[in-house]
C-alpha cells in the first residue's frame, strides 16, 4: 500500500508530534519548577515576560531553558547564566530536557535527510 519512503516520512512526522507533545507536557507541568531553579539566570529572566499561557511561548521558553542547560559555556561567557543555578538544577529534570531536546534534533535532522534522499533519488521534484 505504501512504499518505504512514504512510511519513513510518516514515521518522522509521528516522532515530531510525539516530541512536541512531550515538550508541551513538560512545559505545562514543570515550568514553575524550572523557572524557580533558574531564577538568577539573566537569559531566562529577560525572556520570561514573553512566555504566556499559549503553547508557542512555552515552547520558546523550553528552547531557552534547554539552551542554557545544555550549552552553559555560551551563556556563562556573556553573563546570561548563573553557574550556581546550573549546578543546582535537578539532574533528573535536566536529563528529561536533554532527551527531549535530542529527540527534537533527531527528528529535524531526519526530515532533512529524507528530503535529501528523495531529491537525490529523483522521488521529489
Amino acid at each position: 500500500m505504501f512504499d518505504n519512503y512514504t512510511l519513513s516520512w510518516m514515521s518522522v512526522f509521528l516522532l515530531i508530534f510525539i516530541s512536541l507533545a512531550l515538550w508541551l507536557y513538560t512545559s505545562y507541568t514543570k515550568m514553575d519548577e524550572m523557572l524557580k531553579h533558574l531564577s538568577n539566570c539573566r537569559a531566562i529572566q529577560i525572556r520570561k515576560p514573553l512566555m504566556g499561557k499559549d503553547p508557542f511561548g512555552r515552547l520558546f521558553m523550553m528552547g531557552t531553558i534547554a539552551g542554557v542547560l545544555l550549552t552553559p559555556k555560551l551563556y556563562l561567557k556573556d553573563g546570561g547564566a548563573d553557574p550556581d543555578d546550573i549546578e543546582k538544577f535537578p539532574k533528573k529534570l535536566k536529563t528529561i530536557i536533554a532527551i527531549q531536546y535530542g529527540l527534537v534534533v533527531l527528528t529535524g535532522s531526519s526530515m532533512f535527510a529524507l528530503w535529501g534522499v528523495g531529491k537525490y533519488m529523483g522521488w521529489l521534484k
